[in-house]
Protein backbone atom coordinates (compact mmCIF):
# COMPACT_ATOMS: atom_id res chain seq x y z
CA UNK A 1 0.00 0.00 0.00
CA UNK A 2 1.72 3.63 -0.94
CA UNK A 3 2.12 5.75 1.59
CA UNK A 4 -0.63 8.55 2.00
CA UNK A 5 0.26 12.40 2.29
CA UNK A 6 -2.47 15.19 2.22
CA UNK A 7 -1.15 19.05 1.15
CA UNK A 8 -3.07 21.44 2.70
CA UNK A 9 -2.57 25.22 0.75
CA UNK A 10 -4.05 27.99 -0.16
CA UNK A 11 -4.50 27.71 -4.25
CA UNK A 12 -3.28 25.52 -6.99
CA UNK A 13 -3.88 23.97 -10.35
CA UNK A 14 -5.98 23.72 -12.33
CA UNK A 15 -6.86 27.56 -11.45
CA UNK A 16 -3.63 29.06 -10.09
CA UNK A 17 -0.45 28.93 -12.06
CA UNK A 18 1.71 31.61 -10.26
CA UNK A 19 5.10 30.40 -8.22
CA UNK A 20 2.43 29.28 -5.48
CA UNK A 21 1.04 26.82 -7.34
CA UNK A 22 4.00 25.85 -9.79
CA UNK A 23 5.89 25.11 -6.52
CA UNK A 24 2.76 23.57 -5.03
CA UNK A 25 2.49 20.66 -7.70
CA UNK A 26 6.22 20.18 -7.87
CA UNK A 27 6.57 19.26 -4.64
CA UNK A 28 3.22 16.88 -4.83
CA UNK A 29 5.46 15.45 -8.11
CA UNK A 30 8.61 14.83 -5.67
CA UNK A 31 6.18 12.97 -3.47
CA UNK A 32 4.79 11.04 -6.01
CA UNK A 33 7.97 9.94 -7.41
CA UNK A 34 8.84 8.70 -4.03
CA UNK A 35 6.28 6.47 -3.94
CA UNK A 36 3.30 8.59 -2.10
CA UNK A 37 0.17 9.13 -2.76
CA UNK A 38 -0.50 12.80 -2.59
CA UNK A 39 -3.96 14.67 -2.13
CA UNK A 40 -3.52 18.21 -2.63
CA UNK A 41 -6.70 20.07 -0.75
CA UNK A 42 -7.21 23.68 -1.24
CA UNK A 43 -7.79 26.34 1.29
CA UNK A 44 -11.91 25.52 1.95
CA UNK A 45 -14.20 27.94 -0.22
CA UNK A 46 -11.38 29.99 -1.79
CA UNK A 47 -11.57 29.03 -5.48
CA UNK A 48 -15.18 29.81 -5.46
CA UNK A 49 -14.81 33.22 -4.77
CA UNK A 50 -12.22 33.84 -6.59
CA UNK A 51 -13.36 36.79 -9.44
CA UNK A 52 -13.42 35.54 -12.94
CA UNK A 53 -13.86 31.73 -11.84
CA UNK A 54 -17.11 30.37 -12.76
CA UNK A 55 -17.86 28.27 -9.46
CA UNK A 56 -20.33 25.99 -11.26
CA UNK A 57 -17.77 24.84 -13.56
CA UNK A 58 -15.30 23.78 -11.02
CA UNK A 59 -15.50 20.11 -10.20
CA UNK A 60 -14.25 18.73 -6.92
CA UNK A 61 -11.44 16.61 -7.91
CA UNK A 62 -8.91 16.78 -10.79
CA UNK A 63 -6.14 14.44 -11.18
CA UNK A 64 -2.94 16.08 -12.94
CA UNK A 65 0.36 14.56 -13.42
CA UNK A 66 -0.59 11.69 -10.68
CA UNK A 67 -1.51 14.49 -8.14
CA UNK A 68 -5.25 14.67 -6.50
CA UNK A 69 -6.33 18.00 -6.04
CA UNK A 70 -9.66 18.24 -4.11
CA UNK A 71 -11.63 21.32 -3.69
CA UNK A 72 -14.47 21.87 -1.13
CA UNK A 73 -17.42 24.69 -1.15
CA UNK A 74 -17.81 24.74 2.53
CA UNK A 75 -16.99 26.07 4.31
CA UNK A 76 -17.04 29.04 2.32
CA UNK A 77 -15.37 31.87 0.93
CA UNK A 78 -11.94 33.61 2.19
CA UNK A 79 -12.90 35.21 5.63
CA UNK A 80 -13.66 38.54 5.43
CA UNK A 81 -13.54 39.74 8.90
CA UNK A 82 -12.56 38.27 12.24
CA UNK A 83 -16.06 36.93 13.55
CA UNK A 84 -16.51 35.29 9.97
CA UNK A 85 -13.43 33.81 10.32
CA UNK A 86 -14.03 32.11 13.92
CA UNK A 87 -17.27 30.77 11.87
CA UNK A 88 -15.14 29.36 9.27
CA UNK A 89 -12.57 27.95 11.49
CA UNK A 90 -14.90 26.15 13.38
CA UNK A 91 -15.89 24.37 10.21
CA UNK A 92 -12.94 24.05 8.44
CA UNK A 93 -10.93 22.03 11.28
CA UNK A 94 -13.83 19.41 11.66
CA UNK A 95 -13.19 19.08 7.83
CA UNK A 96 -9.77 18.68 8.45
CA UNK A 97 -10.32 16.09 11.22
CA UNK A 98 -12.90 14.15 8.78
CA UNK A 99 -9.89 14.38 5.90
CA UNK A 100 -7.20 12.61 8.41
CA UNK A 101 -9.93 10.10 9.72
CA UNK A 102 -10.65 9.10 5.91
CA UNK A 103 -7.37 9.33 4.27
CA UNK A 104 -5.44 7.98 7.87
CA UNK A 105 -2.17 10.19 5.85
CA UNK A 106 1.63 9.47 7.28
CA UNK A 107 2.46 12.77 6.58
CA UNK A 108 0.66 15.88 6.95
CA UNK A 109 1.86 18.95 5.25
CA UNK A 110 0.58 22.67 5.26
CA UNK A 111 2.04 25.79 3.47
CA UNK A 112 1.50 29.33 4.14
CA UNK A 113 -0.08 30.65 5.30
CA UNK A 114 -1.06 30.91 9.03
CA UNK A 115 -4.46 31.39 8.07
CA UNK A 116 -4.52 28.02 5.29
CA UNK A 117 -2.66 26.43 8.59
CA UNK A 118 -4.66 27.33 11.55
CA UNK A 119 -7.31 24.17 11.21
CA UNK A 120 -5.03 21.87 10.14
CA UNK A 121 -3.13 23.39 13.59
CA UNK A 122 -5.96 22.92 15.79
CA UNK A 123 -7.43 19.64 14.26
CA UNK A 124 -3.70 17.56 14.59
CA UNK A 125 -3.77 18.68 17.94
CA UNK A 126 -6.80 17.31 19.07
CA UNK A 127 -5.95 14.12 17.15
CA UNK A 128 -2.49 14.03 18.57
CA UNK A 129 -1.03 14.19 14.62
CA UNK A 130 1.98 15.83 13.77
CA UNK A 131 2.28 18.03 11.27
CA UNK A 132 4.83 19.76 8.40
CA UNK A 133 4.49 23.70 8.21
CA UNK A 134 6.10 24.79 4.57
CA UNK A 135 6.98 28.51 5.21
CA UNK A 136 6.98 29.91 1.81
CA UNK A 137 7.05 33.33 2.53
CA UNK A 138 5.95 36.12 4.83
CA UNK A 139 2.81 36.75 3.92
CA UNK A 140 2.75 39.67 6.58
CA UNK A 141 5.51 41.14 4.87
CA UNK A 142 3.90 41.04 1.18
CA UNK A 143 1.09 43.24 2.50
CA UNK A 144 3.62 45.77 4.06
CA UNK A 145 5.59 45.76 1.03
CA UNK A 146 2.14 47.41 -0.88
CA UNK A 147 0.86 49.24 2.22
CA UNK A 148 4.14 50.66 4.52
CA UNK A 149 1.71 51.90 7.17
CA UNK A 150 0.12 48.28 7.83
CA UNK A 151 3.82 47.32 9.30
CA UNK A 152 3.19 49.16 12.41
CA UNK A 153 -0.28 47.91 12.92
CA UNK A 154 -1.70 45.52 15.23
CA UNK A 155 -2.79 42.80 12.61
CA UNK A 156 0.66 42.95 11.56
CA UNK A 157 2.08 41.97 14.27
CA UNK A 158 -0.91 39.53 15.06
CA UNK A 159 0.00 37.88 11.49
CA UNK A 160 3.46 37.75 12.75
CA UNK A 161 3.03 35.89 15.73
CA UNK A 162 0.65 33.58 14.52
CA UNK A 163 2.97 32.75 11.64
CA UNK A 164 5.22 31.71 14.57
CA UNK A 165 2.51 29.55 16.68
CA UNK A 166 1.70 27.74 13.14
CA UNK A 167 5.41 26.94 13.14
CA UNK A 168 6.37 26.30 16.91
CA UNK A 169 3.50 23.72 17.06
CA UNK A 170 4.71 21.91 13.77
CA UNK A 171 7.06 18.96 14.43
CA UNK A 172 9.02 20.02 11.88
CA UNK A 173 9.39 23.42 9.21
CA UNK A 174 10.33 23.76 5.63
CA UNK A 175 11.58 27.18 4.01
CA UNK A 176 13.05 27.89 0.92
CA UNK A 177 16.71 29.89 2.21
CA UNK A 178 19.22 30.62 4.46
CA UNK A 179 17.99 34.00 5.21
CA UNK A 180 14.43 32.72 5.94
CA UNK A 181 15.85 30.25 8.09
CA UNK A 182 17.50 32.74 10.39
CA UNK A 183 14.26 35.17 10.43
CA UNK A 184 12.02 32.25 11.33
CA UNK A 185 14.51 31.56 14.55
CA UNK A 186 14.79 34.99 15.12
CA UNK A 187 11.35 34.85 15.51
CA UNK A 188 11.48 32.09 18.14
CA UNK A 189 11.02 28.58 16.01
CA UNK A 190 13.55 26.58 16.91
CA UNK A 191 16.84 25.78 15.09
CA UNK A 192 16.16 21.80 15.18
CA UNK A 193 13.10 22.10 13.59
CA UNK A 194 13.51 24.30 10.73
CA UNK A 195 14.95 22.36 7.53
CA UNK A 196 15.55 23.81 4.07
CA UNK A 197 13.31 22.22 0.85
CA UNK A 198 14.37 25.17 -1.54
CA UNK A 199 12.86 26.01 -4.48
CA UNK A 200 13.28 23.06 -7.23
CA UNK A 201 11.58 21.15 -9.99
CA UNK A 202 9.85 18.13 -10.05
CA UNK A 203 12.09 16.75 -12.91
CA UNK A 204 14.85 18.06 -15.36
CA UNK A 205 13.08 19.34 -18.66
CA UNK A 206 14.41 18.00 -21.95
CA UNK A 207 15.92 21.05 -24.05
CA UNK A 208 17.34 20.43 -27.75
CA UNK A 209 21.00 20.77 -28.35
CA UNK A 210 21.99 24.23 -30.14
CA UNK A 211 21.70 23.09 -33.53
CA UNK A 212 18.93 22.83 -36.07
CA UNK A 213 16.31 21.28 -33.70
CA UNK A 214 16.75 23.92 -31.35
CA UNK A 215 16.76 26.88 -34.83
CA UNK A 216 13.63 25.24 -35.62
CA UNK A 217 11.99 25.58 -32.89
CA UNK A 218 12.76 28.75 -31.84
CA UNK A 219 11.97 29.83 -35.24
CA UNK A 220 8.66 28.76 -34.61
CA UNK A 221 8.58 30.38 -31.62
CA UNK A 222 9.59 33.97 -33.07
CA UNK A 223 6.75 33.16 -35.86
CA UNK A 224 4.13 33.20 -33.28
CA UNK A 225 4.82 36.15 -31.50
CA UNK A 226 6.01 38.37 -34.50
CA UNK A 227 9.06 38.40 -32.94
CA UNK A 228 12.11 39.75 -35.57
CA UNK A 229 14.70 40.54 -33.64
CA UNK A 230 17.79 37.91 -33.60
CA UNK A 231 18.51 38.43 -29.90
CA UNK A 232 16.16 37.54 -27.88
CA UNK A 233 15.60 39.05 -24.04
CA UNK A 234 12.79 37.26 -22.03
CA UNK A 235 10.92 37.91 -18.58
CA UNK A 236 8.59 34.98 -17.40
CA UNK A 237 6.52 34.62 -14.53
CA UNK A 238 3.86 36.60 -12.86
CA UNK A 239 3.44 40.58 -13.34
CA UNK A 240 3.93 42.42 -10.59
CA UNK A 241 5.32 45.82 -9.47
CA UNK A 242 7.87 44.79 -7.53
CA UNK A 243 9.65 42.61 -10.32
CA UNK A 244 10.61 45.46 -11.88
CA UNK A 245 9.33 45.03 -15.53
CA UNK A 246 9.42 48.67 -16.48
CA UNK A 247 13.59 48.37 -15.96
CA UNK A 248 13.78 46.46 -18.72
CA UNK A 249 11.56 48.51 -20.92
CA UNK A 250 14.05 51.08 -20.26
CA UNK A 251 16.86 49.19 -20.65
CA UNK A 252 15.93 47.82 -24.11
CA UNK A 253 16.07 51.23 -25.55
CA UNK A 254 20.16 51.48 -24.75
CA UNK A 255 20.45 47.59 -26.64
CA UNK A 256 21.24 47.49 -30.46
CA UNK A 257 17.85 47.17 -32.43
CA UNK A 258 18.67 43.54 -32.85
CA UNK A 259 17.58 42.90 -29.63
CA UNK A 260 13.59 41.93 -28.87
CA UNK A 261 11.77 41.67 -25.32
CA UNK A 262 9.46 38.44 -24.88
CA UNK A 263 7.22 39.50 -22.20
CA UNK A 264 5.86 36.09 -21.05
CA UNK A 265 3.36 36.07 -18.71
CA UNK A 266 0.65 38.47 -16.91
CA UNK A 267 -0.76 39.89 -13.90
CA UNK A 268 -3.47 37.29 -13.66
CA UNK A 269 -2.19 34.20 -11.68
CA UNK A 270 -5.16 31.94 -12.68
CA UNK A 271 -5.17 29.00 -15.13
CA UNK A 272 -8.94 29.95 -16.95
CA UNK A 273 -10.42 31.97 -18.25
CA UNK A 274 -8.01 34.62 -18.41
CA UNK A 275 -7.96 36.34 -22.08
CA UNK A 276 -11.27 37.92 -21.71
CA UNK A 277 -10.06 39.31 -18.31
CA UNK A 278 -7.77 42.77 -18.74
CA UNK A 279 -4.53 43.09 -17.30
CA UNK A 280 -3.42 46.52 -15.78
CA UNK A 281 0.35 46.05 -15.49
CA UNK A 282 0.69 44.58 -18.65
CA UNK A 283 -1.66 47.94 -20.35
CA UNK A 284 0.97 49.92 -18.18
CA UNK A 285 4.40 48.13 -19.74
CA UNK A 286 2.40 48.80 -22.87
CA UNK A 287 2.39 52.58 -21.85
CA UNK A 288 6.11 52.39 -21.14
CA UNK A 289 7.21 50.48 -24.22
CA UNK A 290 5.37 53.77 -26.37
CA UNK A 291 7.06 55.87 -24.49
CA UNK A 292 10.35 54.68 -24.92
CA UNK A 293 9.87 54.51 -28.39
CA UNK A 294 10.33 50.36 -28.21
CA UNK A 295 7.29 49.09 -28.99
CA UNK A 296 8.15 47.37 -32.08
CA UNK A 297 10.36 45.55 -30.15
CA UNK A 298 8.37 44.49 -27.34
CA UNK A 299 6.30 41.03 -27.31
CA UNK A 300 3.48 39.94 -25.05
CA UNK A 301 2.51 36.15 -25.04
CA UNK A 302 -0.01 36.27 -21.94
CA UNK A 303 -0.25 33.84 -19.54
CA UNK A 304 1.56 30.36 -20.66
CA UNK A 305 0.26 27.28 -18.91
CA UNK A 306 3.60 26.12 -16.75
CA UNK A 307 3.92 23.10 -19.01
CA UNK A 308 3.61 24.72 -22.31
CA UNK A 309 6.98 27.50 -21.09
CA UNK A 310 9.70 24.95 -21.77
CA UNK A 311 9.46 25.20 -25.83
CA UNK A 312 9.94 29.17 -25.74
CA UNK A 313 13.18 29.05 -23.59
CA UNK A 314 14.19 28.00 -27.08
CA UNK A 315 13.82 31.37 -28.85
CA UNK A 316 15.28 33.12 -25.50
CA UNK A 317 19.05 34.22 -25.60
CA UNK A 318 19.11 36.11 -21.80
CA UNK A 319 16.52 35.50 -19.58
CA UNK A 320 16.37 38.68 -17.34
CA UNK A 321 15.17 38.98 -13.22
CA UNK A 322 14.99 42.30 -12.57
CA UNK A 323 13.58 42.28 -8.87
CA UNK A 324 13.85 45.16 -7.20
CA UNK A 325 14.27 45.83 -3.18
CA UNK A 326 11.44 45.30 -1.06
CA UNK A 327 11.04 43.80 2.60
CA UNK A 328 9.65 40.38 0.74
CA UNK A 329 12.00 39.84 -2.24
CA UNK A 330 15.29 40.49 -0.20
CA UNK A 331 14.68 37.12 1.26
CA UNK A 332 12.41 34.95 -0.58
CA UNK A 333 13.88 32.94 -3.36
CA UNK A 334 11.86 33.29 -6.92
CA UNK A 335 11.70 29.59 -8.86
CA UNK A 336 12.38 31.17 -12.44
CA UNK A 337 16.41 31.30 -11.72
CA UNK A 338 16.13 27.43 -11.12
CA UNK A 339 14.21 26.63 -14.09
CA UNK A 340 15.77 28.54 -16.23
CA UNK A 341 19.33 27.10 -15.52
CA UNK A 342 17.29 23.72 -15.95
CA UNK A 343 16.90 25.26 -19.61
CA UNK A 344 20.41 26.12 -19.57
CA UNK A 345 20.10 29.72 -20.74
CA UNK A 346 21.92 32.69 -19.42
CA UNK A 347 20.62 35.16 -17.19
CA UNK A 348 21.18 38.66 -15.28
CA UNK A 349 19.86 38.75 -12.20
CA UNK A 350 19.28 42.40 -10.01
CA UNK A 351 21.48 41.98 -6.78
CA UNK A 352 19.03 41.62 -4.31
CA UNK A 353 19.24 39.63 -1.50
CA UNK A 354 17.29 36.37 -2.33
CA UNK A 355 19.10 36.67 -6.29
CA UNK A 356 22.59 36.74 -4.65
CA UNK A 357 21.77 33.50 -2.39
CA UNK A 358 20.67 31.34 -5.21
CA UNK A 359 23.06 33.04 -7.53
CA UNK A 360 25.92 32.25 -5.07
CA UNK A 361 25.19 28.40 -5.40
CA UNK A 362 25.26 28.12 -9.23
CA UNK A 363 28.17 26.18 -10.92
CA UNK A 364 28.91 29.83 -12.48
CA UNK A 365 27.57 32.43 -11.14
CA UNK A 366 25.18 34.69 -12.99
CA UNK A 367 25.84 38.55 -13.53
CA UNK A 368 24.22 40.89 -11.40
CA UNK A 369 23.08 44.41 -12.05
CA UNK A 370 22.33 47.36 -9.33
CA UNK A 371 18.40 46.91 -8.75
CA UNK A 372 16.72 49.49 -9.79
CA UNK A 373 19.10 50.43 -12.46
CA UNK A 374 18.20 49.80 -15.53
CA UNK A 375 21.39 51.32 -17.78
CA UNK A 376 23.29 49.04 -15.47
CA UNK A 377 21.14 46.25 -16.39
CA UNK A 378 21.72 47.35 -20.39
CA UNK A 379 25.76 46.78 -19.87
CA UNK A 380 24.77 43.68 -18.37
CA UNK A 381 22.84 42.45 -21.10
CA UNK A 382 24.87 43.84 -23.55
CA UNK A 383 28.05 42.26 -22.21
CA UNK A 384 26.60 38.67 -21.96
CA UNK A 385 24.99 39.25 -26.03
CA UNK A 386 29.04 39.97 -27.27
CA UNK A 387 29.98 36.85 -24.93
CA UNK A 388 27.03 34.27 -25.68
CA UNK A 389 29.18 31.20 -26.83
CA UNK A 390 30.41 31.49 -23.22
CA UNK A 391 27.88 31.96 -21.29
CA UNK A 392 25.68 29.00 -23.26
CA UNK A 393 28.62 27.69 -21.99
CA UNK A 394 28.08 28.09 -18.48
CA UNK A 395 24.64 28.06 -18.07
CA UNK A 396 24.67 24.36 -19.35
CA UNK A 397 26.95 23.83 -16.84
CA UNK A 398 24.66 25.42 -14.34
CA UNK A 399 22.23 22.71 -15.93
CA UNK A 400 23.99 20.05 -14.14
CA UNK A 401 23.62 21.87 -10.95
CA UNK A 402 20.31 21.66 -10.97
CA UNK A 403 20.13 18.20 -12.42
CA UNK A 404 22.07 17.13 -9.11
CA UNK A 405 20.76 19.39 -6.55
CA UNK A 406 17.44 21.07 -7.17
CA UNK A 407 15.26 18.16 -7.97
CA UNK A 408 12.24 17.50 -5.73
CA UNK A 409 12.40 13.74 -5.63
CA UNK A 410 15.77 13.62 -4.32
CA UNK A 411 15.77 16.65 -1.77
CA UNK A 412 12.28 14.92 -0.25
CA UNK A 413 13.99 11.48 -0.87
CA UNK A 414 16.97 12.93 1.30
CA UNK A 415 14.17 14.66 4.21
CA UNK A 416 11.66 11.76 4.28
Amino acid sequence: MKKQLLYFVDHSFPFSSDGYAVRTHAVAQGFVKNGYRVTVINRFGRVFSVPGIDANNVEPHYRIDGVNYLFFKSPSGKPPSAKYFSEWLEGATKLVKELISTYQPGQILVASNWENAWPVKLACEDLGKPYIYEVRGFWELSRATKEPKWIESEDFKYAKTREADVANSATRVLTLNKLMQRILVERGVSSEKVQLLPNSLSTLPAIPELGKERERLATEVKARYGVTQPFVLAYIGTFNHYEGLHLIIRALKELPEDVGLLLIGGSMARGHDEKDVSDPIREELMVEAKAQGVMNRVYFTGRILPHEVSVLYSAIDVVVNTRISTPVTDIVSALKPIETAAHAVPMVLSDIGANKDINDEFTYPNPLFKQGDSHDLACKVRDVLSQIPEHRRQAKANREFVKHYRLFPTLINMLF
